[in-house]
């Protein structure tokens, strides 16, 4: 059974600065030992991959293990070891790499997520407290609907979302097509940072209740590397921005 979502308000949001912000997204479940679930959602360019990064080095300054993807071909903004994709995932072990695909342009080399979330899995058993960063949510889940793996095989990336946060493991996600990823990435998110898109894609947010018409309004509005944060639970909603 998934979690009800707050219902949409009518308020000006609060205006924080952006480390504020990731405190906001981080501090109430690692200090209690908790993961959690982020999502990031916006056109391209708007700041989501920079957010992500910003979110991950924060994850790492609490002493947690990020393992961030990032598929695209040019130089990765993660500022961690480099782990191809197929042929060096046994590579991913207890200390925070860049897991990249799709370097040599050929698809078979794309990140395989249910691997590597079965191996995150068995890192977080051990007590290790990791963190996978998604750079696209929905390259995780194609072919997949709703995380559910092809018959004969268990579903380890919907079972990493649903059930690691038990393990502490933490999933900071971000995409640019939300009309593409599982209802549950949003029914699990404890927080969704939201950059610039126009009202009627935001729309789309209004028939999940998570976004009002002003936030809508505000969202339509914002500038490069501005997010409206809506936190589940929270009556308030913040606005932020990372440095240019």
């Amino acid at each position: 059974m998934t979690r009800k979502t707050n219902p949409p308000l009518s308020r000006c949001p609060l205006r924080i600065d952006w480390e504020t912000a990731l405190d906001l997204i981080t501090g109430p479940w690692i200090r209690k030992g908790f993961g959690l679930r982020h999502l990031w959602i916006g056109y391209s360019g708007s700041g989501k991959t920079v957010a992500n990064c910003y979110l991950s080095e924060r994850l790492k300054q609490e002493g947690i293990v990020t393992i961030a993807t990032d598929q695209k071909a040019r130089v990765s903004r993660y500022d961690d070891r480099v782990v191809t994709s197929e042929e060096e995932l046994n590579e991913v072990d207890e200390r925070s790499c860049v897991v990249r695909g799709m370097r040599s342009g050929r698809i078979e080399d794309r990140v395989n997520f249910d691997r590597l979330a079965k191996r995150i899995w068995h890192i977080g058993q051990r007590g290790v407290r990791v963190a996978l960063v998604i750079d696209e949510l929905s390259d995780a889940q194609k072919a997949e609907k709703y995380f559910e793996a092809p018959r004969g095989q268990y579903p380890w990336m919907g079972a990493l979302y649903r059930q690691g946060r038990e393990l502490g493991v933490t999933i900071a996600a971000a995409t640019q097509l939300p009309q593409e990823i599982p209802r549950s990435a949003y029914s699990l998110s404890d927080s969704i940072g939201f950059f610039r898109q126009d009202g009627h894609e935001a729309e789309y947010y209004q028939r999940l209740h998570i976004l009002s018409p002003e936030d809508v309004d505000h969202v339509a509005k914002l500038p490069q590397y501005a997010f409206l944060l809506w936190r589940r639970g929270d009556k308030e909603r913040y606005i932020s921005q990372f440095p240019l």
